[in-house]
């Protein structure tokens, strides 16, 4: 019988940053050059000073781990399949990789037709996700937008139903949007997120400006700066063709003076009007309806997107004015706090395309929401 020696390398030991080898002594009881765990008399157990030459150090995790690339086939991670490259770290050294030894795993998933038209496919999430909405072209920029490339917008702003994709696929961080809590009112109205099964096709509100724009990365887009927001808006036709003078909401002008004209808006747009005041002379009437609402008292509120039909722009857009506030970037997209919030809201009185207030990133209230842009292909 032969003493013998054998080492093991382990790249995941506490206290190692290149991993330890693990050796041990002891004899060949059976004479078959290996030394069996039944034949181990002694191990020691030292830190490597680097890592193994098969592996490679991962600074982001500070360990060492090893390189795999295969073939992803379709299913959960890649819907349409694809590849992936695994960071593994075999880290009892039995030269077989399970799940949990997995350090970091990426995946380049292969796009696919979601032959569905309320999907679409995310990068993010490998898969088709919930979109019920649908994207307008809008054409290369005209007269004071002429900087503009063509890109399209979303018809109607961003819904509870979809946002919640990006949610579950891990794309929208918690911390960028409200949930609803009956025990709890926000500036007076309730988030719609969470909510009964109604709201879900209201626009998701309460989001901030990074919220929103991780909605829009998640579904392969942006959010629109002013200028995109306010030129779709303008559009006459496909051609280019930006509407002047009173033709400043997506409908139009403004209704001629009279009895009737508080009637005639509210069948455009879901706004605060400002008929009636109460005893202390505040505007308090609102054009929205109360069986759509996210109010309290369910009383006024958010209404369910696309709700306005005779308020679409020439090219279809919906809810443009009114409903939720939306999010837009700078003029070039590189303000760091700030950003413009358009179109008012159902608690704002009603307000033209040309309309914007600067607001910090980070707010969240009821009243704001978005929609997205993407550039053309």
């Amino acid at each position: 019988m032969n003493a013998i020696a054998s080492t093991v390398y382990m790249p995941v030991h506490e206290g190692c940053t290149y991993g330890a080898n693990k050796v041990s002594f002891g004899i060949d009881a059976d004479a078959d050059g290996a030394l069996d765990e039944d034949e181990v008399a002694m191990s020691q157990v030292l830190c490597a000073d680097e890592c193994r030459e098969d592996y490679g150090f991962l600074e982001a995790q500070q360990k060492c781990v090893k390189k795999i690339e295969a073939t992803e086939e379709p299913g959960d991670h890649c819907q349409f399949g694809g590849s992936y490259v695994k960071y593994v770290a075999d880290a009892n050294g039995d030269g077989e990789i399970q799940e949990s030894e997995v350090i970091l795993a990426e995946y380049n998933c292969e796009p696919g037709d979601c032959q569905d038209a309320t999907k679409v496919y995310s990068d993010v999430a490998g898969r088709c996700v919930l979109f019920d909405n649908q994207w307008i072209s809008i054409p290369a920029g005209t007269g004071d937008y002429a900087s503009l490339q063509p890109y399209s917008m979303m018809k109607t702003e961003v819904t509870v139903a979809a946002f919640e994709e990006c949610v579950t696929a891990g794309a929208c961080s918690s911390e960028n949007y409200g949930v609803y809590d009956a025990s709890t009112i926000v500036d007076g109205f309730y988030f719609s997120y969470g909510r009964s099964e109604e709201f879900k096709t209201h626009p998701m509100n309460g989001v901030n400006y990074y919220g929103a724009a991780e909605y829009c990365a998640f579904i392969g887009g942006r959010l629109p700066t002013l200028y995109e927001w306010q030129y779709a808006g303008l559009l006459e036709n496909t051609d280019g063709t930006i509407r002047s003078g009173n033709y400043v909401y997506p409908w139009g002008a403004y209704a001629a003076s009279s009895d009737a004209v508080v009637d005639w808006h509210c069948k455009k747009a879901n706004y605060r009007d400002e008929r009636d005041k109460d005893e202390e002379g505040q505007m308090f009437y609102y054009c929205v309806g109360t069986a759509h609402s996210s109010y309290a008292e369910d009383a006024l509120g958010t209404a369910p997107v696309g709700s306005y039909e005779e308020g679409a722009s020439p090219l279809g857009l919906m809810d443009m004015i009114g409903n939720v506030g939306e999010w837009a970037a700078g003029f070039d997209n590189t303000d760091e706090s700030q950003a413009f919030l358009l179109g008012g809201s159902f608690r704002g009185i009603l307000q033209t395309l040309l309309f914007s207030q600067v607001v910090n990133k980070t707010s969240r209230l009821p009243p704001i929401g978005f929609r997205c842009v993407k550039d053309a292909e």
